[in-house]
């Protein structure tokens, strides 16, 4: 993972520009600016970019190996422990992982926070000591990536829900939930006050409001200025190569005022109560054929690799496979023949939260993004895969107590 980024390029991306444009503000507003504020800081303290994707991949392993070995060590003893660590550990060499150390972006560090959060929430029980470290992990993400909010805030249920399933009387973990719950609420508060939801707001109008009549009919009665200019621009707007049709306003101009003032001040609200009132739309439309989506890189992020980046495809079809769905279900099945006595059943439950957990954020995401979906969703997608494989360790069984702690 290391090596090869000493003699790599990084990758810049439009994005990326974004980034490093807002590492020049001043200090004093890096917290009102249309981006969170971590990764800007990090570019203006780590000003040389090649020693910034080190730190990125030097991050990734140190938070999987971490993650790793805290699983593992829950896991009966026997070879399956050592498989179970090793296909931990391997998620940092993964081509949909690693490629993203190379690319100035958040999404290597994000992945890092989520491994290192996954570790601290298994060794939580009672250890005052990882309550801290959680918070600062929380803080880290949720000021990282605007989608980490909602990642925590159903991290800090995850951690209270399997507490009570466990009848836990350990006070750490429900102090480490309200500790993670009262920063993704501060992040929110940030974020809202910014209105940085705002412009990808409009990349969502843009391929799955816009060029639908009914669609845009239901917003125009419920106070979206312009609908009539909108149907026009529709009507006129093209379908190219199959692909899902893009209606862009021109949001320089002076007739769309009011729409792009629109979106500031009511369209989040106003979105959020469309998506409460069509249940349908929010779980079916994630599967539209075409996908509803632009600029997606055909559905792969492998896009955003390095062309020159060396991968094991052999590791990516164990740990990455395609059919990860059957995985899921062989794993329910699994659980539905295990003998209870051989089974970890707190940790079986956090794998299961877990997994929904990722179901949810996708979900969110994807309503919540108009492009790159593939991109998006990637945090949430890996957080379902390690579900399958923290349930794995689960069936496996518990790990022996210390004499002193059976005999306590």
């Amino acid at each position: 993972v290391l090596l090869p980024l000493h003699s790599s390029p990084p990758l810049i991306w439009q994005d990326s520009i974004a980034y490093k444009t807002l590492s020049q503000v001043r200090l004093s507003t890096i917290f009102s600016q249309s981006r969170p504020p971590v990764y800007p800081l990090l570019l203006r303290w780590v000003s040389n970019d090649r020693t910034l994707v080190v730190l990125q991949g030097g991050f990734s392993i140190l938070g999987f190996d971490v993650l790793a070995a805290v699983v593992a060590r829950r896991v009966r003893g026997g070879a399956l422990r050592y498989l179970i660590g090793a296909a931990i550990a391997l998620m940092a060499v993964v081509q949909p992982v690693s490629l993203w150390n190379y690319s100035i972006l958040t999404e290597s560090f994000t992945i890092s926070a989520n491994a290192f959060a996954l570790a601290a929430w298994v060794a939580l029980k009672d250890r005052w000591a990882i309550v801290p470290a959680l918070g600062l992990v929380c803080a880290f993400a949720v000021f990282l990536r605007d989608a980490e909010i909602l990642v925590f805030g159903l991290l800090a249920g995850a951690v209270v829900v399997v507490a009570v399933i466990g009848r836990s009387r350990q006070w750490p973990q429900y102090v480490a939930a309200a500790l993670v719950l009262a920063l993704s609420i501060g992040a929110f508060a940030l974020e809202s006050q910014t209105k940085r939801g705002a412009v990808y707001l409009r990349d969502v109008f843009a391929v799955r409001i816009f060029p639908f009549p009914d669609r845009v009919a239901f917003f125009s009665a419920h106070g979206m200025p312009d609908g009539t200019l909108i149907d026009a621009l529709a009507v006129a707007t093209p379908i190219v190569g199959g692909q899902a049709k893009v209606v862009s306003y021109d949001r320089g101009s002076p007739k769309f005022r009011s729409l792009n003032r629109w979106f500031f001040v009511s369209g989040t609200r106003t979105y959020a109560e469309f998506l409460l009132l069509h249940p349908s739309y929010l779980i079916f439309e994630p599967f539209a054929s075409p996908p509803q989506v632009f600029n997606n890189a055909s559905g792969s992020v492998r896009f955003y690799a390095p062309a020159h980046q060396r991968v094991s495809r052999l590791i990516d079809d164990l740990l990455f496979p395609r059919g990860v769905i059957l995985a899921i279900a062989a794993l329910w099945l699994g659980a539905a023949i295990a003998s209870r006595d051989k089974t970890d059943r707190l940790a079986w439950y956090r794998s299961m939260v877990l997994l929904l957990m990722s179901g949810i954020v996708t979900l969110a995401v994807w309503h919540a993004e108009g492009q790159e979906a593939a991109r998006h969703t990637l945090e949430s997608n890996l957080l379902g895969r390690i579900a399958v494989i923290m349930a794995l360790a689960a069936l496996a069984g518990p790990a022996a107590a210390p004499a002193e702690e059976l005999a306590t």
